[in-house]
């Protein structure tokens, strides 16, 4: 049973005022001049309270942060700190904001949207981009195996210094101060270079490449790559210091309710689209993460196109393009905070433990939690928050209703259960990006259907740790069907297409992972990798098409298309493999015995 809200109704019950932008419609703008103040404007004029439409003259629109609104902001998964707001929506209640096709273009370090405190928002009609990406980006002109050198042209629209022997980048009040992250593109294609992994600079290493400056725009990068240096006339991207390289995410959605995205496009942010954090019914409709048409950029947003952080009610992602980031498609999921100490019989001190997370809103009064032991990621026993103190960025007091287990220790986790959506993705496609599709970590339903996805790592990844990013949340009712996976997994890590593989750091008899159903789905391959999953309780893959395609050269062919282990009542069958002789099935002794296998060909 899927929750479904339409804001349509919402509306038809008000009557809108109506506000024009730019309110003279026989005003024209000067070419590049700041919209930013007359945004806030027309803002601040309006009744928070009442219906509202903001209705654009289809035109270009630029802003910038010197007269944004601004105040120090915690946004998950990015860097916290002083922000500034082109469009900060915050305790409005049922406002429309339709752009009528036109773009918004932004300079420097800044949010376009924020959604903060709001219900019954409406985005529509518009085009984000920014006039200077929070990338760098090369052409490489010639390499050098033995020397471990490339040359790299950079193209005008990317603002780079030679300091020292170090190659820096930024623009309009911001520098990354070495080149940080990277990946190799394929001109062609657009698409990341296949068993790119080879190409890569390893995290140890990428702060110590070495620049010569050749002429203005050429310079020579000395570094250690993981085994060859990449070829001639592909792209080579960094995203700079891994610490500051998430600080303009697009549209920021937070403690709000009933938000609609249609019809929106987003050519480039520094950090994910649209970040969403305990926010109560969204859907997306036609929001497309693409890059601009003979732009030259290989990059879109310099994080994932979407992700949603302890959200509840509907979720519902459909008739999306996502492409060319560099990080994954969509990302659902919680956040688990780790018991630093036991201070009570129904009273803790808990953590966040992932420096993108500092200063998250884990839960409130009133919320239902579970514990969780760290060694297996699996409940302890379930409780109501009476009370959160958040004493910083990162400590928490948090008051129970109810006694504490007496089993719990530090380091087990707290998991907010009361924050999960039932989500449906539908109708979307993925492509060229770096990193997954869909990851999915929510205990509500799931429907993953009609999508087409050629992800450079695994298309769907359901994972859940206490590890690393401490998100959190085991599946326990998902359905992924009538979906076509094209040529997934080509990175050089060891990925399949579908990957379960939750965290644990010890294994128990009792599965993390429940009701996972993959069926009538086409699984187009140069490589034959195609389903991992431990720790699951009901995995059913069956009437599944997997077909070889010539594209690659296969990386693990050395693996079986279906590896499972930990598992139980599983179910595969009447799957067909044209071209192949089987279908190779590997199981450990304890998923055997609770295994259906029927009618492979």
């Amino acid at each position: 049973m899927f929750l479904v809200f339409s804001l349509v109704d919402i509306f038809s019950k008000s009557i809108q005022k109506i506000y024009a932008f730019p309110e003279n419609q026989g005003f024209e703008l000067q070419e590049k001049s700041d919209c930013t103040p007359l945004m806030s404007g027309l803002l601040n004029k309006m009744d928070r309270e009442k219906p509202a439409k903001v209705v654009f003259k289809k035109g270009v629109y630029h802003f910038y942060p010197e007269k944004a609104v601004g105040f120090y902001h915690e946004i998950t998964n990015h860097d916290n700190g002083f922000y500034r707001f082109a469009f900060p929506l915050c305790k409005f209640s049922q406002v429309e904001i339709d752009g009528q096709g036109s773009e918004f273009i932004f300079h420097g370090q800044m949010i376009p949207f924020l959604i903060k405190e709001s219900s019954g928002i409406i985005l529509s009609n518009l085009t984000i981009d920014w006039e200077v990406p929070h990338y760098l980006q090369g052409k490489i002109i010639a390499n050098n195996q033995d020397n471990n050198t490339i040359d790299i042209e950079v193209a005008k629209e990317f603002k780079v210094k030679q300091q020292g022997n170090l190659l820096t980048f930024g623009a309009e009040g911001w520098e990354h101060a070495f080149l940080g992250d990277n990946i190799v593109f394929d001109p062609l294609t657009k698409a990341p270079l296949y068993n790119t992994n080879e190409y890569y600079i390893t995290y140890s290493e990428n702060k110590n490449i070495i620049s010569e400056q050749l002429s203005p725009a050429i310079f020579r990068l000395k570094a250690k790559f993981n085994s060859h240096v990449p070829p001639v006339n592909s792209i080579i991207t960094f995203k700079g210091t891994t610490h500051f390289n998430r600080t303009s995410p697009a549209i920021h959605l937070k403690a709000s309710k009933n938000v609609t995205l249609h019809n929106i496009t987003i050519h480039h942010a520094g950090g994910i689209g649209v970040i969403a954090e305990k926010t109560e019914n969204i859907h997306l409709d036609k929001v497309d993460v693409v890059l601009r048409a003979n732009s030259g950029r290989m990059v879109t947003t310099t994080a994932d196109a979407t992700h949603f952080c302890n959200c509840k009610g509907s979720l519902i992602i459909e008739n999306c393009t996502f492409e060319n980031m560099l990080d994954d498609a969509t990302n659902v999921h919680g956040t688990y905070l780790r018991i630093e100490e036991i201070i009570g019989a129904r009273t803790v001190y808990a953590s966040i433990s992932h420096f993108h997370q500092y200063g998250y809103d884990f839960a409130q009064a009133g919320d239902t939690v579970q514990f969780i032991r760290d060694s297996t990621l699996l409940p302890i026993s379930k409780n109501k928050v009476l009370s959160v103190s958040k004493i910083n960025g990162r400590y928490y007091r948090i008051r129970f209703e109810h006694q504490l287990p007496d089993e719990l220790k530090a380091n087990d986790g707290i998991e907010n259960i009361t924050w999960y959506p039932e989500t449906i993705i539908r109708n979307n496609v993925v492509r060229n990006n770096r990193a997954r599709g869909f990851l999915i970590s929510s205990g509500k339903p799931v429907l993953i259907e009609h999508n087409s996805i050629s992800s450079q790592m695994s298309a769907i990844l359901f994972e859940g740790d206490m590890n690393h990013w401490f998100e959190s949340g085991a599946v326990s009712n998902v359905i992924i069907r009538d979906n076509s996976f094209v040529d997934c997994s080509y990175s050089g890590y060891k990925q399949p297409v579908i990957f379960i593989n939750p965290m644990m750091k010890k294994h128990t008899d009792t599965p993390f992972e429940k009701n996972i159903r993959i069926e009538n789905n086409s699984f187009r391959s140069f490589d034959s990798y195609i389903l991992d999953a431990k720790s699951v309780d009901g995995l059913f893959f069956n009437n599944n098409v997997i077909e070889k395609t010539n594209t690659w050269l296969p990386l693990w062919n050395t693996m079986p298309m279906i590896n499972i282990t930990q598992s139980k009542q599983v179910e595969i069958k009447q799957n067909a493999a044209p071209g192949y002789q089987e279908i190779t099935i590997s199981l450990d002794e304890k998923t055997k015995s609770t295994t259906k296998l029927l009618q492979q060909q």
